[in-house]
């Protein structure tokens, strides 16, 4: 323990700090307001980003400091039957961004981690936050497909996770992860002559791919 917080604070994010000092706090106080763990928890996942930190978004955190860290959330939200439902998206979020650092598919799913983090924040300042069910769908989807190339991810109004892969004007191909057995399929795609063809769908996840392939879509 003591290692993975002496890496943070080389790393400059002694932020992290914060989630395993709560070990001595005593989780069952009525003092322990809301306002803390929500604060506690943005602080959590802001931490990699932090202005002035020099993280950059690519250094590799060990192992140990995920699961060391996972331990103790696991064990906070035990602690409190009261728990607020933002420490619960946030529980979320983390069990997110851990099982795609720890993906065999590093490089694209830590960026997708990145990008996660970051709309997390986003929202939590905008008093929003991203769908549970959504998030859970989003992420087994592309540890499922590491052959899929980086897209660009966004927020619906609804909450919804976006993904869209953009390969020039009137081509691409785009999924919303609605949390439903069926996510929604957009794609433009050309054919020729100045021509587009467009679809609009919903499709189960498992074959949500295949069938984009099949109508000339592209996930590079």
């Amino acid at each position: 323990m003591e290692a993975a917080l002496t890496y943070a604070r080389n790393g400059g994010v002694s932020e992290l700090d914060m989630m395993f000092n709560t070990a001595s706090l005593d989780r069952t106080s009525e003092n322990y307001s809301s306002q803390r763990w929500e604060h506690h928890h943005r602080n959590i996942l802001s931490a990699r980003a932090h202005p002035g930190s020099g993280f950059t978004g690519t250094m590799t955190l060990p192992r140990r400091l995920f699961e060391a860290t996972a331990r103790d959330l696991q064990r906070l939200y035990w602690a409190s039957p009261n728990i607020i439902p933002e420490f619960t998206d946030s529980q979320q979020i983390f069990d997110a961004i851990q099982a795609l650092y720890l993906s065999s598919n590093t490089p694209r799913d830590r960026q997708i981690a990145d990008r996660i983090t970051a709309l997390h924040r986003d929202a939590l300042a905008e008093d929003e936050h991203i769908l549970p069910a959504s998030l859970r769908q989003f992420t087994d989807f592309f540890l499922a497909q590491p052959g899929l190339g980086l897209p660009k991810i966004t927020l619906t109004p609804d909450g919804t996770l976006r993904t869209r892969w953009i390969h020039g004007p009137r081509n691409f191909v785009a999924i919303e992860f609605t949390g439903e057995p069926l996510a929604k399929l957009v794609a433009e795609i050309p054919r020729g002559d100045s021509l587009t063809a467009p679809h609009f769908g919903s499709e189960p996840v498992e074959s949500i791919v295949s069938v984009a392939c099949a109508i000339g879509a592209s996930f590079a």
